[in-house]
């Protein structure tokens, strides 16, 4: 795949200093005519290669009704690109909170060199039934389920040109109900039962690319990292001590700020707050 051409998408709710600055980090690595930006508002001008997804979404027959729709489907972000630009063998979409350096993106465009998969994704695999998006999935479709993490996603053309018209295909489909599959289990739950190859990434396989905290004294240099772990079991177990030695001496100050920032940086998931709680006597 040495020769294929292959762009990337820069997927944010606003395009601050911290957005600015990976973004100049992905221009140099991909090229300035290849790197896009997907933000979840109206509300930003005077920057080119842009795709504003609330009017992207509203104008092609994509918008169901439901809050924070851009949250939810980031595959959005791949086809409000590919409709400027269809020319590409591959596409990259990479969120604004993931820690990227010039090294890192060198391994990763390297890696992607030798790739020729229609997905590679964090972690690709098949969905227990009764996991939550796999519910979403199968009130639409009656075939396996299949997950895996959005932050950094490679698809190729003729898989965007595939989920473009089977999103909006679901979106003519959606009945109304809190259902409605999110990016990760709709891209890989189509693509894995319709012939398309799917895989996981390399470069994030090393345990190092989803972090406890976003803090910067977590950050390897030359690897990705995102600050929100997929495997809530992964989280317990590492915060596990530190929770129980600061209930245990009465540290209740600590402990109380330590939850807090859990449920903070980890978008607001009582989920993982209560594990944690539990792990005290587990």
């Amino acid at each position: 795949m040495t020769n294929a051409s292959e762009c990337v998408i820069l997927r944010c709710a606003q395009f601050g200093q911290q957005e600015r600055a990976l973004f100049s980090l992905l221009q140099s690595a991909f090229g300035e005519g290849a790197a896009f930006i997907a933000v979840d508002s109206t509300e930003i001008e005077g920057e080119a290669n842009i795709c504003c997804l609330p009017d992207y979404v509203k104008t092609h027959r994509l918008d169901v009704g439901i809050n924070r729709l851009g949250w939810r489907c980031g595959d959005h972000c791949f086809y409000g690109v590919y409709e400027r630009r269809s020319d590409f063998d591959y596409y990259w979409l990479i969120e604004s909170d993931v820690y990227a350096d010039s090294e890192a993106l060198k391994k990763l465009t390297a890696e992607s060199r030798s790739r020729t998969e229609d997905l590679l994704i964090h972690r690709f695999r098949e969905l227990e039934p009764s996991a939550t998006w796999a519910r979403h999935y199968h009130r639409y479709y009656d075939e396996t389920s299949y997950g895996g993490f959005f932050p950094l996603v490679r698809l190729s053309n003729r898989a965007v040109a595939y989920l473009q018209s089977e999103r909006v295909a679901l979106a003519q489909r959606y009945d109304g109900s809190r259902f409605y599959p999110n990016d990760e289990s709709f891209v890989c739950g189509r693509l894995a039962n319709h012939g398309f190859s799917c895989a996981s990434l390399n470069l994030t396989r090393l345990g190092k690319f989803n972090l406890i905290r976003k803090l910067r004294k977590h950050v390897e240099k030359g690897l990705l990292h995102h600050p929100v772990y997929d495997d809530i079991d992964e989280v317990v177990t590492k915060e596990k001590r530190f929770i129980r030695k600061n209930f245990y001496r009465l540290r209740w100050g600590q402990l109380y700020r330590s939850l807090k920032a859990i449920h903070a940086e980890n978008n607001g998931d009582m989920r993982l707050v209560m594990r944690h709680l539990l792990s005290i006597f587990v």
